[in-house]
């Protein structure tokens, strides 16, 4: 009697280990069953982000790779650029996995009207109050960097570019800026007086360092 409840007790125990396993087995099989990886394509540009051209001038593209999973993908490119009209032109590269979850990088290209060229809006600018911000030409065709884009008082003090691209028109492209991050612009306006810039207006898009109002700073 004893060695039969002996081998019960056996029994029960191996029943119930079998019954761990195989329970333990099959909640690894659901896992393997809903568990999987996604793949996320990547894209890497090559030259800049940022392009100044004249009029007439031919924007080559410099290169765009893209790949999914390690394997090569052939990414889609909406390229708007007019060289034929001065403007802000924002080139969009897009490369998707077999699901359509899409990754998206851009190139910024403006054009210019070649009589800036021989034009320099360098100068000191700002607003009543706070600290004025240097405008200095870089490059010929255009292009100003701002020590003071948000014409602020310190710490607030950051660098942005801006371009000139035609007699009485200028544009301030989204860029990254650092310690701000990618940051655009709305409501750009410049005065003009006797071809000279004498001032500058935009709202930018970074309301908790400076609110969503148009700041205007004069030529000093």
């Amino acid at each position: 009697m004893k060695a039969m409840r002996k081998l019960a007790l056996s029994l029960f125990g191996l029943a119930a280990a079998a019954s761990s396993l195989a329970f333990s087995g099959c909640k690894k099989d659901e896992t393997d069953n809903i568990s999987r990886v996604k793949d996320y394509a990547g894209i890497t540009l090559a030259g800049n982000e940022y392009y100044v051209i004249n009029v007439g001038e031919t924007f080559t593209e410099p290169g765009v790779t893209a790949n999914l999973g390690g394997q090569p993908l052939t990414p889609t490119i909406n390229n708007p650029v007019n060289s034929a009209k001065p403007g802000i032109y924002v080139i969009q590269y897009k490369g998707a996995n077999t699901e359509g979850d899409t990754i998206a990088r851009s190139r910024t290209v403006i054009v210019t009207d070649p009589a800036v060229n021989n034009l320099d809006q360098s100068g000191t600018f700002a607003r009543s109050g706070f600290d004025a911000s240097p405008v200095t030409k870089v490059g010929t065709k255009g292009l100003y960097k701002l020590d003071n884009f948000g014409f602020s008082t310190s710490p607030n003090l950051f660098p942005a570019y801006f371009v000139q691209i035609d007699a009485t028109h200028i544009v301030v492209p989204g860029q990254t800026i650092p310690g701000l991050g990618y940051t655009t612009f709305t409501s750009v306006a410049g005065t003009f007086t006797a071809g000279k810039l004498t001032s500058i207006a935009y709202a930018i898009r970074a309301p908790a360092i400076f609110g969503s109002t148009v700041r205007a700073a004069v030529r000093q």
